[in-house]
């Protein structure tokens, strides 16, 4: 999950922080409640859709794998831990 590490809650976050958790120095944060897209994969093209609130995954495969295969280089250039790759759906 992500967490928001700060006693204060965030002014700029449009979404809610959870309760401040402190389990030992230096550790205190909020685990941060967002919304998921509702796809697994997602693709948007900013230039028409600067809100990306259109998934164009489905009409585009060609695109996503192609987008996809070039994380997942980056990924290995950069000697990220496997367990990355499979989080994100990449192996």
């Amino acid at each position: 999950p992500l967490y928001w590490y700060s006693h204060q809650h965030p002014k700029f976050l449009w979404y809610d922080v959870g309760p401040y958790e402190c389990t030992g120095p230096d550790t205190g944060r909020r685990p941060v409640r967002h919304t998921p897209y509702p796809d697994d994969t997602w693709l948007a093209d900013r230039a028409s859709d600067p809100n990306e609130l259109t998934n164009l995954a489905a009409t585009a495969p060609k695109e996503v794998q192609r987008l996809q295969a070039a994380l997942s280089a980056t990924f290995d250039q950069l000697g990220a831990p496997p367990e990355q790759l499979r989080r994100l759906g990449l192996r």
